[in-house]
């Protein structure tokens, strides 16, 4: 008998078992072939044997038969158990022998077909089991490493972790170094991302150009019109160029010296018209005509305004030459407007205000 073979399979991994990476895995996959005899498809049952070797081409372990395979139009599968027979990186061939059914003599096809380690990536973790005395799983969480220096998966949120209680993937180190999680493209075209997304929904990434050097925040495919960062601070160890408007809820602070940090950012400012209205400027910021005291008083909402903490500039607006001075009172700042006689007046002017008390470091 005649048989010609072709193998389309590559190993799936059904079955495993518990282990210590090193030791013997207990396997079974599915085998699937194209079988010819006598030059045309085959049709019927044939027996199929299935048996390991080594390089050196020594038997390993015992052979597997499944009699009575349905082979229809040259199709055929089979699974495959051959026990506690792979090890960790051991390179083996399969043989496989076919008979009709009930026949008596085998037909070996060749070549034997080369197993790769590959298949042993899909080992098992099993309770309280260690893989190379790195990596552990007790339930549902997956470890490695000790208390001070350690990563997680699927931390045990009920009991606490080490770092966030709701972080699937956390790393967690202890040492005056840096730490963390490195991303590395060995193709010099590769740009290294991260990236996030909900129930599937891509929601963006950060990466870095491969052409530029740039770190790029993605939001749905795009550049990201804002980046959100709460009580943080960054920190550049060059120029920081900024491609478009920056918006800011708090304020900007700059270190004048060792630790003497001073807001750059004003508190408020204003252009006012003649009558007090503010025609332009932030909203915390209101000024009203003093026709007694002919002076402007000016009040920003949740500032206490004092020449000894705060800096104003007042510039008058309009074609008339006035010239203004300022001073504080109840929290207030005054603003005086004077024509070249003398005479205090009203007309309108620009105010704007910044806060000198030092600020604690970010």
């Amino acid at each position: 008998m005649l048989f010609s073979f072709r193998s389309v399979f590559a190993l799936a991994v059904f079955g495993v078992a518990s282990l210590v990476m090193g030791a013997p895995v207990e396997t079974s996959f599915e085998y699937q072939g194209v079988l010819d005899d006598g030059g045309i498809r085959a049709n019927g049952l044939y027996d199929i044997a299935f048996q390991l070797f080594d390089d050196a081409g020594a038997g390993v372990g015992p052979t597997y038969l499944d009699n009575d395979v349905l082979v229809s139009d040259g199709l055929f599968s089979v699974t495959v158990m051959l026990g506690e027979l792979f090890s960790e990186g051991e390179r083996l061939h399969l043989e496989v022998r076919i008979r009709q059914a009930g026949g008596t003599t085998f037909t070996t096809l060749s070549p034997r077909t080369l197993i790769l380690p590959t298949p042993y990536s899909t080992h098992a973790l099993e309770a309280g089991v260690s893989l190379d005395n790195e990596w552990a799983r007790n339930g549902e969480i997956v470890s490695s490493g000790d208390t001070n220096d350690r990563v997680l998966i699927n931390p045990d949120l009920t009991a606490g972790s080490l770092l966030n209680a709701n972080g699937v993937f956390q790393v967690n180190f202890d040492r005056a170094t840096f730490g963390g999680m490195w991303m590395n493209s060995q193709n010099s075209g590769g740009s290294p991302f991260y990236g996030f997304s909900s129930d599937n929904a891509l929601i963006g990434w950060i990466d870095m150009s491969s052409v530029t050097g740039d770190m790029n925040l993605w939001n749905s495919g795009t550049i990201a019109p804002s980046l959100s960062v709460a009580d943080s601070k960054v920190t550049a160890a060059a120029d920081l160029v900024v491609g478009e408007d920056v918006q800011i809820d708090g304020v900007m602070t700059k270190d004048y010296g060792t630790n003497q940090y001073r807001h750059v950012s004003p508190t408020a400012y204003g252009v006012f018209r003649q009558n007090g209205t503010r025609d332009s400027g932030t909203p915390n910021i209101t000024a009203v005509w003093n026709a007694v005291g002919e002076w402007y008083e000016l009040t920003i909402a949740g500032e206490s305004i004092s020449f000894l903490d705060d800096s104003a500039f007042v510039t008058p607006q309009g074609l008339t030459p006035l010239i203004a001075t300022t001073g504080s009172f109840s929290g207030k700042l005054l603003v005086y407007l004077t024509n070249l006689s003398g005479n205090r007046v009203q007309g309108p002017f620009q105010v704007i205000v910044y806060d000198n008390e030092p600020v604690a470091e970010q």
